[in-house]
């Protein structure tokens, strides 16, 4: 916002902003110890405020401003009904991820049920790694993804379902119960569906060949650190960073009617950096980052349609 100039405390202040308001030149009138201050609120606008703003002083009694006053007012009844139609759709991510789960999101409770199903068939002994897992072998076989090759495509999608721990299964259950909720019930089920196995399979096979890609050891010497491959990975944290970098992009000018608080994209982002130091432990990076850049890509190109 800046200044164009000043009125003389006698001059019409709200006939000249409605006027400018005609023209499209949003404006805000302050009071002054020498008159009222006019103050321009697109950087812009500000010369062809400023000219206006001379004509008005030259020429104050020109029909053109009497007249302007019916025009503002419907442009600000335009503009209010447009607010509240925002308003109206407008979803606000730290609300909706306090709501407990729909009817409208069928395929996030799917999901949400075979995590609770596999993680509690682990406490129990079942080796649901052994078939869930990309590859059973941790870098030694002498194929890629002999297991898929050889039919077994399920495994490009199940190794979201394992995880590893209390923690590890109750942060990734309550991210997919929040962000999926909202995604699926405002996007659509088939739409939430393609974006979770487009980017549980690039995720999961990002990991699998590029398992060391985003530690720390091989960001500090990329060039004499050799890549490490190996399917022995799990757990729904890449799908999740795949919905967060959706959400992130779809907020992005709130045509899409999602909202996004900054702190909640500095957390997120600030996760995600943390557990490439290794503070974290052994954590599936590469997964994460393939993730959010499939979340990104596909809203952006949902945002251009």
């Amino acid at each position: 916002m800046r200044q164009a100039g000043t009125l003389p405390p006698d001059a019409d202040a709200e006939r000249f902003a409605d006027y400018l308001l005609t023209l499209g030149i949003k404006t805000r009138i302050d009071g002054g110890d020498q008159g009222r201050i006019v103050w321009i609120k697109d950087e812009q606008d500000l010369e062809r405020g400023r000219q206006e703003l001379a004509n008005y002083l030259a020429n104050p009694a020109d029909a053109k401003y009497k007249t302007a006053q019916d025009g503002a007012r419907q442009i600000r009844q335009e503009l209010d009904a447009k607010e509240q139609q925002y308003r109206k759709n407008l979803m606000d991510v730290r609300r909706r991820w306090a709501q407990p789960i729909t009817g409208q999101a069928p395929f996030t409770m799917l999901l949400l049920g075979l995590m609770i199903l596999t993680f509690v068939m682990s406490i129990f002994g079942i080796d649901n790694a052994r078939w869930f897992h990309i590859s059973a072998y941790a870098g030694e076989s002498s194929t890629v993804l002999p297991e898929v090759l050889h039919g077994q495509l399920w495994r490009l999608v199940t190794p979201i379902l394992l995880h590893f721990g209390p923690l590890h299964f109750i942060f990734n259950f309550m991210m997919l119960q929040n962000m999926g909720t909202l995604i699926e019930t405002r996007e659509g089920t088939h739409r939430f569906v393609a974006l979770v196995l487009l980017s549980a399979v690039i995720s999961n096979v990002a990991q699998y060949f590029g398992s060391n890609v985003f530690n720390i050891d091989f960001l500090r010497d990329p060039l004499n650190t050799p890549i490490i491959t190996s399917g022995l990975f799990g757990g729904m944290s890449g799908v999740n960073y795949a919905l967060f970098g959706y959400l992130w992009f779809r907020s992005r000018g709130g045509r899409a009617g999602f909202m996004i608080h900054p702190n909640s994209v500095v957390i997120m982002l600030g996760w995600l950096v943390l557990c490439m130091t290794g503070l974290m432990g052994d954590v599936a990076n590469t997964a994460h980052v393939a993730g959010l850049v499939v979340g990104i890509v596909a809203a952006t190109l949902v945002n251009r349609n």
